[in-house]
């Protein structure tokens, strides 16, 4: 009995932990990220949702949702949403705050990468 509630208390606290920490990682990601990036910076998410017909809201057809945990203080949990076909982040809402900052990609770097790939200069 003394070891069940002990490991209770502390499976409870490295929760409560890890529920802190994944405000401060949701605010790392953005907008045009893989779900391979996600999940590095973020972990295993608690919840995954995937979109079923009828039954989940038409805006996220073609889409896969996953939560995070939050404390019990925060008004809700950290909410991405992927894009299905090409395996991006399409929105994030770390909380109740909204992230639209995309990933930058340098158009100059990927000109130069192609031609560096086809051979031409």
């Amino acid at each position: 009995m003394k070891w069940t509630f002990a490991f209770i208390l502390i499976s409870v606290a490295a929760c409560s932990h890890r529920s802190r920490e994944n405000y401060k990682d949701c605010l790392k990601l953005r907008v045009g990220m893989s779900s391979a990036e996600m999940t590095r910076i973020m972990g295993p998410a608690d919840e995954t949702i995937p979109f079923v017909e009828g039954k989940s809201p038409s805006y996220l057809r073609g889409r896969t949702a996953y939560e995070w945990t939050n404390p019990e203080t925060m008004p809700a949990p950290d909410h991405v949403s992927v894009d299905d076909a090409s395996g991006r982040i399409f929105s994030i809402r770390c909380s109740n705050v909204d992230i639209t900052a995309e990933v930058f990609l340098d158009p100059a770097v990927s000109t130069a990468a192609a031609a560096l790939k086809t051979g031409s200069k």
